[in-house]
């Protein structure tokens, strides 16, 4: 991997979480919840998923402070690019929720919102997760 331009790093990176890495372990606020739970169990403390999103770019910080690499620019860009991923996902879910009069901190919603409606859920995590399937056309 070679680039000159820092733009192509940047679409590089966007390239890669918003498709290979979200296709491979679905959007980041699922896969960086998975995450923060495994890090609360370790640690003894709640992880967010927007803390393990602010951990992963430090990582990225400390292997490029150690040893100079496109990949750590690469990855740590991706990881900005979650962050704020995970920021806008949860705003969605927030809005949806007040849309549907649904409780909850973090309602889980499939990738087309457009047409969801509060119906009854179709599983939940026991900690206000739900998800909610979108009405069929």
């Amino acid at each position: 991997m070679s680039f000159t331009d820092p733009y192509d790093i940047a679409n590089y990176a966007a390239r890669l979480v918003s498709g290979d890495r979200q296709n491979d372990y679905g959007h980041p606020l699922e896969d960086f919840t998975r995450a923060g739970k495994i890090w609360s169990a370790v640690l003894g403390v709640d992880v967010t998923a927007e803390q393990v999103a602010l951990c992963m770019i430090g990582v990225k910080i400390a292997r490029e402070v150690h040893s100079e690499k496109l990949d750590n620019a690469v990855d740590g860009i991706g990881y900005w690019l979650t962050y704020f991923m995970i920021k806008e996902k949860r705003a969605e879910i927030e809005r949806l929720s007040k849309e549907n009069n649904v409780q909850g901190d973090s309602l889980v919603v499939t990738e087309s919102t457009e047409t969801l409606a509060a119906k009854e859920p179709l599983r939940s995590d026991g900690k206000g997760s739900v998800l909610f399937q979108k009405e069929s056309e």
